[in-house]
């Protein structure tokens, strides 16, 4: 997949997924997807400083269930990894463009549903009553 592809497939998850760069006052023009006001998925953007340290810029940072992270850093090994400057517990970075887009929409569509789990029911129905 690329950028593109990638952004696209974050903002499909629901119509009430929002995009923005929180930390673009600190020199990271990344994309924070959130729902509810929870980030789900960061995508960094090429050349930006979060990126730099691993020298590449295909990256994503996507939450995930902790014995399954261990397990895609061991099956995917310099594909996915722990998410630098994130809980590397529950949050890899993943090359994107290394990986067939069925499993980057998987890992992405898992990120998104271990957010949507943590919130309030309430919020949950609301969100869900509105598709």
């Amino acid at each position: 997949m690329n950028i593109e592809q990638t952004r696209e497939t974050c903002l499909a998850m629901h119509p009430n997924v929002e995009e923005g760069c929180p930390f673009e006052s600190l020199g990271h023009p990344d994309i924070a997807f959130k729902i509810a006001g929870k980030i789900f998925a960061y995508l960094c953007m090429p050349d930006a400083p979060s990126c730099e340290h691993v020298g590449t810029s295909n990256l994503i940072v996507l939450k995930c269930d902790p014995g399954r992270a261990l397990e895609l850093r061991e099956q995917y090994p310099g594909i996915i990894e722990p998410a630098w400057h994130w809980n590397k517990k529950y949050w890899n970075q993943i090359r994107y463009d290394k990986l067939p887009e069925a499993k980057v929409k998987e890992l992405i569509a898992e990120s998104f549903r271990l957010v949507i789990d943590k919130l309030p029911k309430k919020i949950q129905k609301e969100l869900f009553e509105t598709i």
